[in-house]
Parts: C-alpha cells; sequence; structure tokens
C-alpha cells in the first residue's frame, strides 16, 4: 500500500444485524457493532461482510449501517472483552492569540474496566508532545476491530 492509499483510510462504525439460530433452532435477529478501517464506505461494507460471513451460517448477514468515525488511535490489553471511546483534548497555545485552544481527538482502548481502559489510554499516549486531558470515556457496544491488512 502506498502512503498516498495509507493516508486515504479512514474508520467507519458498522451496524450490522445477524441472524443467531436459538435452542429451539429459531433464528433470533441481533445488531451487533464493529470497527472497521477502509478508503470509504463500500470498502467498509465490503469488509465487514467478508470478516463475519464465515460465521453466519444459518441466520444470514445484513449492514445496516456505516458511519464514518474519526479516530486518532487505537490501543488495547489483548486479553480484554470491552471496547472503550476516549474522547481527548489536545491543548496547544494560539501563537497568534496566545489563548489556550483544545482540540478534540478519539482513541479506542480495549480493557477489561473502565480504569483498565484509563490506564491503557494513558499509556498509549504517554510520549505525545503535546499537553492533553480526557474530556470523556465511555463504554461501547463494539465487539472487535478490523485494521486494515492489506493483501499480499
Amino acid at each position: 500500500m502506498s502512503n498516498e492509499q495509507r493516508k486515504s483510510l479512514k474508520w467507519f462504525v458498522c451496524s450490522v444485524e445477524v441472524g443467531k439460530t436459538q435452542d429451539d433452532l429459531s433464528i433470533k435477529k441481533e445488531t451487533e457493532t464493529y470497527l472497521v478501517n477502509a478508503c470509504g464506505f463500500a470498502e467498509a461494507e465490503e469488509r465487514i461482510e467478508s470478516e463475519l460471513s464465515p460465521y453466519c451460517y444459518s441466520g444470514g448477514l445484513e449492514v445496516k449501517s456505516v458511519k464514518a468515525e474519526r479516530v486518532v488511535d487505537i490501543f488495547k490489553d489483548e486479553a480484554a472483552e470491552i471496547w472503550y471511546k476516549a474522547r481527548l483534548n489536545l491543548i496547544t497555545i494560539d501563537e497568534k492569540t496566545g489563548l489556550e485552544k483544545k482540540t478534540k481527538c478519539n482513541v479506542y482502548a480495549k480493557a477489561d474496566s473502565l480504569e483498565k481502559a484509563l490506564k491503557v489510554v494513558r499509556e498509549g499516549i504517554k510520549d505525545l508532545t503535546v499537553n492533553w486531558e480526557f474530556f470523556s470515556i465511555t463504554e461501547t457496544p463494539i465487539l472487535d476491530v478490523y485494521k486494515y491488512q492489506p493483501t499480499i
């Protein structure tokens, strides 16, 4: 993948309706949410379908929505199960006015608890050269994150 293509990658929140077979063999539709790295909406939809279709044997799979999401970085504890979205304020000083400027950015963290998510984010951004503060951090319905994997 060229640098130009890499720059065009974006993150998308994909909501997918999947049919799950119940104990009584009936099929129940459930909505699942995933975060997908792709060049555009169509590719994000294609990628989530290709990632999930091997696991949808009888109930089917339908992409309900694909929404663009501004994501600066992804941090994770591999053993964890829960995805958190942290909104940070990056704090800089405007050179012309001398006033403090706060720029919001989103990062995602995979952790087992809110406290651990805070720790994972702090560890992930410890080398930032600008001041920052937490604006918010919330648990998300995201089940998994699919980062772009170039095919060879």
